[in-house]
């Protein structure tokens, strides 16, 4: 399984991130200088280890030096095929003296060989320590995955920091954080010969500090089971980042340096990091010297309180956030950076749905200025944060924008707005559109039906909901109101007054009809399934089961705590509804976001139960 950061919820910075750019630049120069140097070398090594360990298992008889494996790489030996069985003849003591001295000379020449390598002079080994290398050793790779995997935590974390510390600040509190994992490193393996190389630690504190400045900050994460099962989803930093750390720390007392990974040096890096970024805090650093500099020497226009109020986000204070920002909104209402952070504000109060506007504005901005995929990605951050996926204006242009470069997610958002009986004429061009991209006659007759249908008579639908339904005289109709007490695979076990219970089979329901009903404090919830919908015509009553939605504990019923009441209801009503292939009667369903309301059943009795023309539901 790979799970790794790949962004941010949030990438803005007021300043070119100098520092950041030149520890990335310096990062990669030494790789590719180091490159050409270190390939013939390691060529050398690789085929000397492989005549060691050849001569090693043609002579069983001979030992090897206990400091071996302080400049052979771990395994090489104890990997290597099993040993000749054959016992040294007798008298041959000499021979096996000669022997040892043979492998003693190839193991002396591959030491020799070794001391040339980069890593040996550029890298910190712990039994040579060099104040200098405990520099240079952080800006010399191993690898190309091991410097990709390292720069994409750095620039998940870097441009960030230096932005809220301040150039000087970051510059140090990188440096420290890197040589204190090296020193916690040496500490524990003083006597190891092998050279630690790699910016690992000092990105590690990177890690530690973000996980404190910037703690709600959302990582946009990707994973990737088996290689089959990938996707994307946000988790706060403040999980991920602490979480990593307590995994290297596990890693470092149960592995030890066994895979070849400082794991020490990454759990000092990021206790160093944790330590200045609580320092820094404490001390209101940032706020006292770096940002009224940041602010006056932005790099680019910024309105100097969305930095402010930034800040106050990140410090845990967005109810003061959202009023001075609310204040600079009354002066310049265009501003779509105080837009964008008035939603963040409104969403760390826990009230999305009142600050969705704002959002709106930036999305429509991006749809306009042509950029689809950010505009995409803000829906997706307001349809998760609200429970609804916004005004079908807003739906419309997402759905004709992406029509050719993501024809399939454009089709479901046009038939969700097809179905919103709020949608008002939008609704009918959803449903136009999709007769007009629909695959055979079969569904563009259906989606020709829903058009004509959500156009409607216009005199008719600008009554209210009661005058709209005047017509035929309902059906004659038989109710009985029953609570269900559990839901199974092949339908709803109830109850009726007296205890009684019973199975309600999915496939005895024909229809499904219901609302809220407001006749009452608090609204219900009364949802109908009728038995026998296909006998309307031959005089036949209804035989209608009412559930009344106060009786029932959908979220239980369905082990969906992490639902509202009404949605866990709604979720039962479209679940009977699929698995019986019932009739979805008039506004059964009111689109995406919840079910139509009724001043009383009398309302919804006769919204539902009025004859219609033949192919009408």
């Amino acid at each position: 399984m790979i799970l790794i950061p790949i962004g941010l919820d949030n990438a803005s910075v007021r300043r070119m991130p100098w520092v950041t750019i030149a520890l990335m630049s310096l990062n990669v120069l030494a790789f590719v200088v180091l490159a050409a140097m270190r390939s013939g070398v390691e060529r050398g090594l690789l085929s000397q280890q492989r005549e060691i360990v050849a001569y090693w298992q043609r002579h069983p008889e001979v030992e090897l030096p206990d400091d071996v494996a302080r400049y052979l790489p771990r395994g090489a030996f104890a990997n290597a095929p099993s040993r000749s069985a054959a016992a040294p003849s007798a008298g041959s003591a000499q021979g096996t003296a000669g022997d040892e001295r043979v492998l003693a000379e190839m193991i002396r020449n591959y030491r020799d060989k070794l001391s040339r390598h980069p890593f040996q002079h550029l890298g910190f080994v712990p039994a040579r320590p060099s104040p200098m290398a405990i520099i240079t050793s952080m800006f010399v790779h191993g690898g190309l995955l091991h410097l990709l995997g390292n720069l994409l935590f750095f620039y998940i974390t870097a441009p960030f920091l230096e932005d809220a510390y301040g150039r000087a600040a970051f510059a140090v509190l990188y440096g420290t954080a890197g040589i204190g994992g090296l020193l916690l490193h040496w500490l524990a393996y003083a006597d190891s010969e092998i050279p630690l190389v790699g910016a690992s630690g000092a990105i590690a504190g990177l890690m530690g500090a973000f996980a404190v400045r910037f703690a709600r900050r959302r990582l946009k994460m990707l994973y990737w089971i088996f290689l089959f099962f990938r996707g994307t989803f946000f988790a706060p930093a403040w999980i991920v980042f602490p979480v990593w750390g307590v995994l290297e720390l596990l890693s470092a007392l149960l592995i030890g340096t066994q895979s070849g990974v400082g794991h020490l040096v990454h759990v000092g890096g990021f206790a160093v990091g944790l330590g200045g970024a609580y320092a820094l805090q404490a001390t209101k650093f940032e706020e006292k010297y770096v940002a009224p500099v940041a602010i006056a020497a932005a790099d680019w226009q910024v309105n100097p309180v969305v930095t402010e109020a930034r800040f106050l986000l990140e410090s845990g204070r967005p109810d003061r956030a959202r009023q001075i920002l609310n204040a600079a909104l009354a002066v310049t209402p265009a501003d779509l950076d105080v837009h964008h952070a008035l939603w963040d504000a409104y969403v760390r109060l826990g009230e999305a749905n009142d600050g969705a506007k704002h959002l709106q504005k930036v999305i429509e901005h991006e749809l306009s200025s042509g950029s689809i995929d950010v505009a995409v990605e803000l829906w997706r951050e307001l349809s998760a944060a609200t429970g609804n996926d916004g005004p079908p204006v807003l739906r419309w242009r997402l759905a004709s924008a992406l029509l050719e470069s993501a024809p399939t997610f454009s089709r479901d958002l046009l038939r969700r707005l097809a179905a919103d009986s709020e949608a008002g004429p939008l609704a009918a061009k959803a449903a136009g559109k999709l007769a007009a991209l629909a695959a055979d006659e079969g569904e563009r007759a259906h989606w020709s039906r829903v058009a004509e249908d959500a156009r409607g008579d216009p005199v008719i639908a600008a009554l209210p909901p009661s005058e709209a339904v005047s017509g035929p005289p309902p059906f004659p109709r038989e109710i009985k109101e029953l609570t269900v007490s559990a839901v199974r695979p092949d339908g709803l076990v109830i109850l009726d007054e007296s205890g009684a219970s019973g199975l309600l089979r999915y496939a005895r329901v024909e229809a499904v009809a219901g609302g809220i009903v407001t006749d009452a404090a608090p609204p219900r919830v009364v949802v109908d399934l009728v038995l026998n919908w296909r006998e309307r015509h031959i005089g036949r009553a209804l035989r209608i089961v009412r559930l009344d939605g106060c009786r029932i504990n959908a979220r239980a019923l369905l082990d969906r705590l992490d639902l509202t009441p009404l949605q866990a209801f709604r979720a039962l009503v479209e679940q009977v509804a699929s698995q019986a292939d019932a009739v979805v009667l008039p506004r059964a369903l009111d689109g995406e976001g919840g079910l139509p309301m009724y001043e009383d059943v009398g309302e919804l009795e006769g919204d539902a139960y009025v004859d219609r023309p033949a192919g009408s539901a």
